[in-house]
């Protein structure tokens, strides 16, 4: 995050002194501290452990010193006044170095360099015999911070880098810039020449290596400020600035392995540094020490959120929910393998309603409505949304950012991901896919999940030929997962008593999919397309990257044996039953024992299926776990709008009184909206509507019919008279207006679904050809609507008549 280089605070105490060297073990150890600090700590047993601090961190509690500014006017009036009287006393100068002091700690940095020029003109040149070294250091030094100080401020572009936010839209390093302008220069050159004076006539005065550290950075001199902070630890070797600060330049430059040897020293001294596990889980992520960067995160979620928001930008906010997602789906994973996982989920929600919020505020804030970012903002707000089950959040967040962004191939690949894995509405999905890939043919993530799809729908030979595309396109080998589960399978559930989180991995979200897994996928589909050479080969490259994964050997060993390679496939079923215990591989390994002849093995393995399960050991899964989805239930919200003598107020009231159960009172302020305006098609069709829910057929049609007269195009009025004429046993009547409702609105997802099951017949396969085409127009209308419930129905209604 954007930081300003501290300045170090006025020094008033006496300056240190060297330390003696008149040792040789000491100047030894010396050396060995300045060449590796952590070499140092590691010669007496004492390594550094940043995990440690973590762990056992306790939030500072901030307090700011208070200045009690009417009591330094005060002396500072004093001071003016006994100047005023000997301006050129020899005994009152130092006075001037005093006033200063005084007057940099009300902020009157202007008057407190005058002051600290005037003694050092007075020092200099009207007093030199009575020169005090230690007390004109000072006032150098204090000159030079002030100098310093406002250079900073002036600066208009801060100085540290920022988290990339979304891949190519940000920067990954926000460079250090030198500064331009020209006060700028002489203000740092000015401050540069302090210190050096400082230094001068006081060598033992460490901060002044700081400060000319800071200045050099400044300037671009960047080999030259790591001298100054090398030596400025070689005086204060406990001291976090120094430390700090190197890291800091050290990332900067790209260093990221040596900044983070910084940061776990200022962390050991100073374990409270938040802005260091800031900047070190920043290092970490660069370098691909994610997990460890989360340890560092979650101290500063914890501790200070808002080092996140440093620019108050929109990208400040969408790197902080991007961090608390991925700390969350962590959680998620860690929970599901532990005993205590209600905890893990619970700081997880934490986590996903952080991301919530703070994608809100970048959708609220960002003037960018027409660029990629704002809309991903929506996507990754879909994904938390998801994630919790608010399966209505999610779609309308994932439309919106079609909506801003409709050429942006992300967006349709993560609603197809959730087409596809939550409700399993394989062609709607490969439809977005599709979409996907036309809009980028370079989409590695689109072949693949499109490859995913086309084998669930039977398409094999489609599906290794996206297979084929994806690892074209992507040579991304990412390191495996942390867990024992299946990386790479579309549909991870965990079980039906840990369901709260729909955990179902978007692997384009966090992209753990890599060309190891396009090879599982393209495994099981040379798999189906009986080509057993091709997938024993893929999955022994994902085999290669995630040895632990039971699942791979499983595949593999089902290959082997249709291959005819009875012994291999015994050797990979052998692997699989050490690490699960499972029928269906008993079963498996017993018939390839069997055909190898070794007979007495087979019964054994038959005898050990049976155990596990004496019903029926011949049943074969490659689904993995299944979980049940708990869909969360939303607040009830209760709305009271104010009503006039305007039959819209009527007719929105009536609109609110259906939805929350008073059909009376709807139906008497849809009448009070007629009594009104009598030439209204909608207060009619509502009316029809309310009439129609009370059990007042023969009222709702002489409704909708009177809506329709006063609008013929009016699509919805046609769809509720079907509704009216199907309840009246009119099914033909009804088909019709279902047509014309569609005809007028094409897009009419309700209409469709009405359509298909008035015109489905079981016992005639062509209905069942029509009524399956309705269905799929209607699913695809009804996700983009956002109309869950019925899309819900309508995938249930697809796969029965499948």
């Amino acid at each position: 995050m954007p930081q300003q280089p501290l300045i170090a605070k006025t020094l008033t105490e006496p300056a240190m002194t060297r330390p003696a060297q008149n040792s040789l073990n000491v100047k030894l150890f010396r050396k060995i501290f300045l060449l590796s600090p952590l070499l140092f700590w590691e010669l007496f047993g004492l390594a550094v452990s940043s995990v440690k601090a973590v762990e056992n961190l306790q939030c500072p509690v901030i307090s700011r010193e208070e200045v009690d500014t009417n009591a330094l006017k005060r002396e500072i009036a004093n001071y003016s006044a006994t100047l005023r009287a000997y301006p050129s006393d020899l005994r009152t100068i130092k006075l001037y170095l005093q006033r200063g002091i005084a007057r940099e700690k009300i902020n009157d940095r202007n008057g407190a360099i005058d002051d600290f020029s005037q003694y050092i003109w007075y020092s200099n040149y009207n007093a030199p015999a009575f020169k005090d070294r230690q007390l004109i250091a000072q006032a150098y030094y204090q000159r030079g911070e002030l100098k310093l100080a406002m250079a900073i401020e002036e600066e208009e572009t801060a100085i540290v880098e920022e988290i990339p936010v979304i891949e190519e839209e940000t920067p990954l390093i926000e460079p250090e810039r030198p500064i331009r302008k020209q006060h700028q220069l002489k203000l740092l050159e000015a401050a540069q020449a302090d210190f050096q004076q400082a230094f001068k006539y006081n060598p033992n005065k460490s901060e002044v290596y700081f400060n000319l550290a800071i200045v050099a950075s400044l300037l671009d001199y960047q080999s030259l400020a790591l001298d100054y902070y090398q030596r400025f630890i070689g005086y204060e070797t406990e001291n976090y600035r120094g430390y700090y600060h190197r890291g800091n330049l050290y990332s900067r430059l790209g260093n990221y392995a040596e900044a983070i040897k910084d940061y776990d020293l200022a962390i050991l001294y100073q374990p409270d540094l938040i802005e260091g596990y800031y900047n070190r889980a920043i290092a970490l992520e660069k370098i691909g020490g994610k997990r460890k960067a989360f340890k560092d995160y979650k101290i500063v979620l914890r501790c200070s959120p808002n080092l996140f928001l440093a620019k108050n930008a929109p990208s400040s906010y969408q790197n902080r929910a991007r961090v608390q997602i991925e700390i969350a789906d962590e959680e998620v994973e860690l929970a599901n393998l532990s005993s205590n996982y209600l905890q893990g989920y619970q700081t997880a929600i934490e986590y996903y309603n952080g991301a919530i919020k703070d994608l809100a505020l970048v959708i609220r804030i960002n003037p960018n409505y027409d660029k990629l970012p704002h809309s991903r903002a929506f996507l990754k707000r879909g994904y938390a949304h998801l994630r919790l089950n608010n399966n209505q959040g999610a779609i309308q967040d994932y439309n919106q950012a079609i909506y801003l962004q409709p050429q942006d191939a992300k967006a349709y690949v993560y609603r197809g991901l959730m087409r596809a894995n939550k409700y399993q509405e394989y062609a709607g999905a490969l439809e977005d896919f599709s979409a996907a890939v036309a809009r980028n043919r370079h989409d590695a993530a689109a072949h693949y999940h499109r490859g995913l799809v086309l084998y669930k729908l039977g398409r094999y030979q489609e599906a290794v030929d996206n297979y084929n595309i994806a690892l074209a396109q992507d040579d991304r080998i990412n390191i495996p997962s942390f867990t024992s589960r299946s990386v790479c399978s579309e549909n991870i559930r965990e079980s039906a008593e840990r369901n709260y989180f729909y955990n179902s991995r978007e692997t384009d979200f966090r992209p753990n999919y890599n060309v190891s897994c396009h090879a599982h996928a393209r495994g099981d589909a040379y798999f189906a397309l009986k080509n057993f050479a091709a997938a024993e080969r893929d999955y022994t490259t994902y085999i290669v990257a995630y040895p632990n994964d039971p699942e791979g050997y499983h595949k593999r060993a089902n290959a082997r044996f249709e291959k005819g390679d009875k012994q291999g496939a015994i050797e990979d079923y052998n692997v699989f039953l050490q690490k699960v215990r499972d029928a269906r591989i008993f079963y498996s390994r017993g018939n390839s024992s069997a055909d190898v002849g070794d007979d007495q093995v087979a019964i054994a393995d038959y005898l050990q299926s049976l155990s596990i399960n004496p019903i029926d050991v011949t049943v074969y899964s490659n689904r993995g776990n299944a979980r049940t989805d708990t869909a969360s239930i939303p607040d009830n919200v209760q709305v009271t709008p104010r009503i006039s003598e305007n039959p819209i107020a009527y007719n929105n009231r009536g609109i609110i009184r259906r939805q929350t159960g008073d059909k009376e009172g709807a139906l008497e302020d849809l009448d009070k909206a007629i009594s009104l305006n009598s030439n209204n098609p909608i207060a009619y069709n509502n009316r029809g509507v309310i009439r129609f829910d009370l059990g007042d057929n023969t009222g709702a049609l002489e409704d909708l019919n009177m809506a329709i007269s006063l609008q013929s195009n009016y699509a919805e009025a046609y769809y509720n008279r079907g509704l009216v004429k199907e309840k009246m046993g009119e099914k033909k009547e009804a088909i019709a207006d279902y047509q014309l409702a569609i005809t007028y609105r094409p897009n009419y997802g309700e209409a469709y679904y009405n359509l298909a099951l008035a015109t489905y017949d079981d016992k005639n396969p062509s209905s069942r050809v029509a009524s399956l085409n309705y269905l799929q127009k209607a699913a695809n209308a009804l996700i983009k609507t956002g109309n869950l419930e019925l899309y819900e129905r309508t995938v249930e209604w697809m796969l029965k008549m499948q």
